[in-house]
């Protein structure tokens, strides 16, 4: 219970006289004016901290009731971004499959193509070379036939020259 102002009064004329007016009114400032002020007793300071322990005890249940409701949020997000993440990699993975075969029908395609090409040129070739053979063959036919007539020409000729020669060596001797 705090004390009133006529006991402080009373307080501090009784001891001004032993300790001096200025220390009694300050051992009299030590003691409670009214009852808010006064010490608190071990029941006090065991109540409070009871009713802390109490609010602090719900608080933790709040707490872990919200984090409980989070984590269970956060937990459906994430199974739903998931399942939404697995959809897309599966359209992509479609895209890609489809644009994978397009590719490879179209390289398919080029590669047959180039190859009847080669194929064509082959055949270009080969034809070219045998007719490039019959013709040379055709020519050497032609130029053996000349070389027989130029062969036998100059025969003929180089006979004549010398007939010719043995007959005005005999009619000359």
């Amino acid at each position: 219970m705090g004390l009133s102002q006529e006991h402080r009064r009373s307080i501090t004329r009784s001891l001004a006289p032993i300790l001096g007016e200025e220390e009694a009114e300050a051992m009299v400032a030590e003691f409670p004016a009214r009852e808010e002020d006064r010490p608190a007793s071990k029941a006090d300071l065991e109540l409070v901290a009871s009713a802390a322990r109490e609010q602090l005890s719900e608080f933790r249940g709040e707490t872990r009731a919200e984090f409980e409701r989070l984590s269970g949020e956060v937990s459906t997000e994430f199974e739903k971004l998931r399942g939404e993440m697995s959809t897309e990699f599966s359209k992509v993975r479609g895209e890609m499959s489809t644009e994978f075969s397009k590719v490879r029908g179209e390289m398919s395609t080029e590669f047959s193509k180039v190859r009847g090409e080669m194929a064509g040129l082959r055949g270009e070739m080969t034809a070219g070379f045998a007719q490039a053979r019959t013709d040379f063959a055709e020519r050497m036919v032609i130029l053996e036939e000349k070389f027989e007539n130029q062969t036998r020409w100059v025969l003929a000729t180089v006979l004549a020259v010398i007939t010719l020669a043995t007959t005005i060596s005999a009619l000359i001797r």
